[in-house]
């Protein structure tokens, strides 16, 4: 059959992972600071504690493992397997601060992640919820709002166009 001529490094794959970990500790620690104006202990509690778990894991990974070249592969593992570990990190306090099942929590991740805007939550999640998903909404959207734009910023092209400066513009 086929054989890799270099296979993916798994190192590589967890350091990164461990990076995005951190980042997502912050997006999660949001969520908590607002259940505490809501005047909610335990779910300012069990966002806080996933906050702090994730990030631990996170600095475990990134302390442990050793520096390597990120390259196309790795990036793509990690792009595949980023977006499923963010959403089940996400339903972890949907369902501790819900009572929804592991499975609606889930999907209302997922949702919130892909902004798609399905919901299975019933009425009275409350306002907490609420915000995590909308929260998770827009940190998911931030990311997708730069996708199409032109590493040039002076450019009114599209991604795939090639970047003309503007002061040969005018000579072309």
């Amino acid at each position: 059959m086929y054989e890799l001529v270099s296979p993916v490094d798994l190192s590589v794959v967890l350091k990164y992972t461990g990076r995005l970990m951190m980042a997502i500790a912050v997006v999660l620690a949001v969520p908590m600071a607002m259940a505490l104006v809501f005047m909610e202990p335990y779910t300012a509690a069990v966002y806080g504690l996933t906050a702090v778990l994730v990030a631990c894991g996170g600095f475990i990974l990134v302390k442990v493992l050793p520096e390597g070249e990120l390259r196309w592969k790795e990036s793509l593992v990690i792009a595949a397997i980023i977006f499923p570990f963010i959403s089940l990190l996400n339903a972890f306090p949907f369902a501790l601060s819900t009572g929804m099942s592991l499975s609606d929590s889930f999907f209302e991740a997922v949702s919130g992640i892909t902004t798609t805007g399905l919901s299975v939550a019933p009425a009275d999640v409350g306002p907490v919820f609420l915000f995590a998903r909308s929260w998770c909404k827009i940190v998911a959207a931030v990311g997708r709002r730069n996708r199409d734009r032109h590493p040039c910023s002076q450019c009114p092209r599209p991604a795939g166009d090639e970047c003309i400066p503007p002061f040969l513009r005018e000579c072309r």
